[in-house]
């Protein structure tokens, strides 16, 4: 007689149940003959080993921005206004004071996205998102990058065939876009941020001035300015090209107080260097990577 777990590899999904099954099994069971107790730390019997599916950079690179679906905020509503229903204190005190990744707290009035989204609700929707951010970077993104590394020479030739010829990166703004995700790859994700979070605005400018649209506009003195991000991104342009979802994902990383309006901040000067380690910073960075990778794409 013996104790064993049946696995069917055929229906891995990366889930890591069995593992968390054997620890759970054995840590602080006494199974002899067949088994002493498993430490709680320090041993995994039954271990996963992930790798990225396709051996050449090009089918890692396209696994990579493929691992995972960009967070649905539409998604995410129901079940936050499950969790306010719940609640016994937010109805009550309403929703707490936010502290950003630059350390300062404040009270958000509602929602950036939408009106009809109260303080309260938006306060679970956030925490929503982050907590769903978390995980698709610590589960997912971080160690298909490690694996990648391992695999692979990642430098800017790498990724000069994907930034150039590409409709959402202006000429001449390449670079940025190349040595921007390269850093990415080495793990230096303020590099990233510092180097693309301010070209996002310009792509998506660019991308309206080549379908038509008008990335300018005349101000209350009659000189004509460049649109911003959050005028931008409301054009039914951009909406119809990336879709609504996904650029309220966006909107709300970049510009959202809760987030620390990284983008501003990092105009400004005003974020730590550790800050910029974050899982937001990588986020963001995979999301880039989509951005810069989908237009090549192999059509199916």
């Amino acid at each position: 007689m013996s104790k064993a777990f049946v696995i069917d590899v055929a229906r891995c999904n990366g889930c890591y149940n069995c593992q968390l099954a054997c620890k759970d099994e054995h840590a602080g069971n006494d199974w002899t003959p067949y088994a002493r107790p498993q430490p709680p730390t320090g041993h995994f019997w039954s271990r996963l080993e992930e790798h990225v599916s396709g051996k050449n950079i090009i089918s890692a690179l396209f696994s990579l921005a493929l691992i995972d679906s960009p967070i649905s905020i539409d998604e995410l509503i129901p079940i936050a206004k499950s969790a306010l229903e719940k609640s016994e204190m937010i109805p009550i005190f309403g929703a707490p004071l936010y502290v950003g990744m630059d350390g300062k707290s404040s009270r958000i009035p509602g929602s950036i996205l939408d009106d009809d989204i109260s303080p309260e609700l938006d306060f679970f929707l956030t925490e929503l998102i982050k907590a769903h951010l978390s995980l698709s970077v610590e589960a997912e993104i971080l160690p298909a990058v490690q694996i990648i590394q391992k695999e692979h020479q990642i430098d800017i030739s790498a990724l000069e065939y994907f930034v150039h010829n590409n409709s959402f990166i202006p000429e001449d703004h390449e670079y940025y876009y190349a040595r921007g995700l390269c850093a990415g790859f080495a793990f230096d994700f303020p590099l990233f941020c510092v180097l693309v979070i301010p070209q996002l605005e310009n792509s998506f400018r660019h991308i309206l001035l080549n379908n038509e649209g008008n990335p300018s506009c005349l101000d209350a003195t009659g000189n004509q300015a460049e649109k911003n991000f959050d005028c931008v991104t409301k054009e039914q342009i951009i909406l119809d090209k990336f879709g609504k979802p996904f650029i309220d994902l966006l909107r709300r990383l970049l510009t959202d107080p809760r987030f620390s309006k990284i983008r501003h901040s990092i105009a400004h000067g005003l974020l730590p260097y550790s800050s910029l380690n974050s899982d937001y910073a990588v986020y963001l960075w995979w999301l880039t990577l989509r951005l810069v990778l989908l237009p090549h794409l192999p059509k199916q």
